[in-house]
């Protein structure tokens, strides 16, 4: 059986500040890459777009949880670090066998810190 990775790009919509006044949401090209080289290798892949879908921080759970990913994976600025954090915090509640990683200009930059800062975080990976 094919194992599953499920993408996730958190909804910033309470990030302190309100990135969409900044920059339109644009499409993730990073995480469809890693999509796109995921499902070569064999892996079945889906990917949740809960800023693009303006679903609150509770509803990107819920998707996620109903979705039983074997892997989660995201990526991060510092700007929407503490929002990563609390989605796969409250992921991990309640799907305490998946794991999570994430990359990203952040955890680039501060591997280990992310770590220490995040129970929830499994894998980091620099300079993808």
């Amino acid at each position: 059986m094919k194992k599953f990775v499920l993408l996730v790009v958190p909804t910033i919509e309470n990030a302190y500040h309100r990135f969409k006044d900044f920059v339109a949401c644009s499409i993730p090209i990073g995480l469809l890459s890693i999509a796109a080289v995921l499902e070569k290798e064999g892996y079945l892949v889906e990917i949740i777009d809960a800023d693009a879908q303006r679903l609150s921080l509770e509803e990107a759970v819920e998707l996620t949880v109903k979705a039983k990913p074997d892997y989660l994976g995201s990526t991060t600025m510092t700007a929407t670090m503490d929002i990563t954090k609390n989605l796969f915090a409250e992921v991990k509640k309640r799907l305490p066998g998946v794991t999570v990683i994430v990359g990203g200009p952040h955890v680039s930059a501060l591997p280990e810190r992310t770590l220490e800062e995040s129970e929830a975080i499994d894998i980091v990976v620099k300079g993808e």
